[in-house]
């Protein structure tokens, strides 16, 4: 299990602070996927270094850091992917893996990611602008404000527990959800322009 509990993160520079994260608790059950969504510059990536950096601090995060220069993107990814479940991970942070790669490619990765969280049960926060992929991947899709970040909502992702790409994305309930969460972005967006 993952727990956040009143997570702040401010920067602070000469004559400067910058409250990035006002306040975020989450849960994350043991070998849940949960996606994480929320506007450009709301920090959600700082949420995930910070969440990285506690792990680190106990002895959970790998050091793996090699990187496999002459793959193309797409392989890349998976062999990322596949190192980081090969060291067993009790937790997998992943922030925006399959921002760089094609439609189809990114598609089999998303299919990639629910086949390996399903056979060893990662527990597995995603970071991802993409909404219809949050939808796609997480049981859970947690929607973040502005900055300072907060949870706007964590909604529960009704859809059938096998999912696969053409199935699962025509699906009404699909369409809703997806519907429902980029409007909760949008109204994270509106609460920017008012600062």
């Amino acid at each position: 299990m993952l727990e956040i509990h009143d997570l702040r993160k401010v920067y602070e520079s000469p004559g400067r602070r910058v409250e990035a994260i006002g306040s975020i608790t989450l849960s994350v059950r043991a070998g849940e996927l949960v996606c994480v969504v929320g506007p450009s510059g709301c920090g959600k990536t700082t949420l995930l270094r910070c969440v990285a950096d506690s792990l680190r601090a106990v002895g959970l995060s790998d050091a793996a850091d090699a990187h496999p220069w002459q793959l193309s993107g797409g392989m890349q990814q998976r062999v990322a992917i596949a190192r980081a479940v090969a060291y067993e991970p009790q937790v997998l942070l992943m922030d925006e893996p399959f921002a760089a790669v094609d439609a189809q490619t990114r598609a089999d990765l998303e299919d990639l990611i629910l086949r390996l969280w399903r056979n060893f049960e990662i527990t597995t926060l995603f970071v991802t602008h993409d909404i219809d992929e949050a939808v796609y991947l997480g049981r859970r899709v947690v929607v973040l404000s502005s900055s300072p970040t907060t949870v706007m909502e964590d909604l529960k992702i009704d859809l059938p527990a096998e999912r696969d790409q053409l199935t699962t994305r025509s699906l009404p309930r699909f369409g809703e959800l997806r519907g429902h969460v980029y409007r909760q972005i949008q109204r994270a967006r509106g609460h920017s322009e008012d600062r």
